[in-house]
């Protein structure tokens, strides 16, 4: 296949979640006067494939300094495997200089040059890495993989030495419960899972096991198979923990989306509101955000309440959880076509994080649905703050057009089109709106 692409990135692009790869791709955007850079953010199937076929170099920065996925796609494409200098495990693999490049951040633009231009180096690196593609086939690392645990297995079936079963009662039944829960494509047995939810809430241990379970009944709700007893027994136990004050922030937050699930709009927004008004006071109990499994025990914000059961002063933490909140209490509205009820709440998710690209977006849409001013300012910050979004692109150029900002608007796309960032949408949009305004 032909390589019209000098330079490509295919990921995620979310500004809170890669706020680093954010930035190097940024990096990679300002080669384009030099180079054919190409960055996209969703794509699947055969045009990831071809995607990454007609590419030179496919840029690539792990999440957690690991061996991700695209190492062993760009082996199998033979392409170059062109990965992060620290990474941990690249070296365990591939032998950089033979079968693999690792770049240095404070170098990255001289080594792209570099590899880019000497194809003849390039091809020797894909060819000595591609003698490994039969050692890293699925089948081969699963051969390993049985290796490594098969000596376990004779030991699995004798119950005493499973650490199953050295877990505490409340363990076992969450474990058990969970798996239920989670089972893909599977209607599970409400009568069942009903029966463990009672005797889950009669343990000790309740603020963790009972803010999980509530929060993988909301993705049974989502799946369509949430019955009147688990809805009940979720009622039930948000009573129950509401009275023991532990991880009220979090079951509040998770049975709002059940309720939004089931369209029972006015107990979600009765949800909401009593969480807002909780964390608007002015102290509360690091033990009413105990069981958070929206974030997981290693995220910073459990990290700053580990000393539960002692009053919480940290008014930063308390401003982040209430943004959070608002805006969903704000989304609620927007889903249910009430706008006027969502502006003033986005306006104060504004206030608390005037970087939150979402709250603007909403706002600015909010705004544009009744003909307001100061929706183009929103999607402009928006914008600016995330300018890797298609959609943000997309209602930003619109609205420009709509208002008669031509000239604005011919700037953007110029932009776009030297970011390499339209999306399919995009090209239908700007087909239809633009060309006959700006080309």
């Amino acid at each position: 296949m032909v390589e019209d692409c000098d330079i490509l990135f295919i990921g995620n692009m979310n500004v809170y979640v890669q706020s680093e790869r954010n930035r190097l791709v940024k990096r990679l955007l300002d080669l384009s006067n030099r180079f054919r850079v190409r960055v996209e953010t969703n794509l699947r199937g055969e045009a990831y494939v071809k995607a990454l076929q007609s590419a030179k170099i496919v840029f690539n920065r792990s999440v957690r300094g690991e061996v991700n996925m695209r190492v062993f796609e760009a082996l199998a494409l033979d392409k170059l495997i062109f990965l992060e200098s620290d990474n941990r495990e690249i070296r365990t693999l591939f032998e950089p200089g033979k079968e693999c490049v690792l770049y240095e951040e404070e170098t990255l633009e001289e080594t792209l040059a570099f590899w880019i231009t000497n194809d003849e180096a390039r091809e020797r690196i894909i060819r000595n890495a591609s003698v490994k593609k039969a050692e890293y086939s699925y089948p081969a690392a699963l051969d390993r993989l049985h290796k490594i645990i098969g000596p376990f297995f004779a030991t699995q079936g004798v119950p005493e030495q499973r650490s199953f079963n050295r877990l505490s009662e409340p363990d076992r039944l969450y474990y058990m419960l969970r798996q239920s829960f989670l089972a893909s494509g599977v209607k599970a047995d409400g009568a069942w899972q009903l029966t463990v939810l009672n005797r889950l809430t009669k343990t000790s241990q309740l603020g963790y096991h009972i803010g999980l379970m509530i929060f993988y009944l909301c993705h049974q709700a989502m799946k369509g198979v949430l019955g009147p007893a688990e809805k009940a027994t979720a009622d039930r136990i948000l009573i129950f923990v509401k009275k023991k004050q532990e991880g009220r922030f979090w079951n509040l937050l998770n049975y709002a989306q059940i309720l939004h699930s089931a369209n029972e709009f006015e107990s979600e927004i009765k949800s909401l509101v009593e969480l807002v008004e909780m964390l608007s006071q002015k102290s509360f109990l690091a033990s009413d955000f105990l069981g958070a499994p929206c974030f997981g025990q290693n995220h910073p914000f459990f990290q700053e309440l580990s000393l539960a059961g002692h009053t919480c002063n940290d008014v930063a933490l308390r401003e982040r959880l209430l943004e959070v909140s608002l805006y969903r209490l704000a989304h609620a509205f927007c889903d249910r076509g009430l706008p006027d009820r969502a502006i003033p709440l986005l306006e104060r998710v504004i206030v608390l994080q005037p970087k939150n690209e979402s709250a603007h977006f909403l706002l600015g849409n909010c705004l544009l649905s009744g003909n307001r001013e100061g929706a183009l300012d929103h999607f402009r910050e928006a914008y600016r703050i995330n300018p890797f979004s298609s959609d943000i692109w997309e209602r930003l150029l619109s609205t420009c057009v709509r208002t008669g900002r031509i000239q604005e608007a011919q700037a953007l796309l110029l932009e776009m089109r030297r970011a390499a960032v339209l999306s399919k949408t995009i090209f239908g949009f700007l087909a239809v709106d633009l060309e006959k305004n700006l080309i």
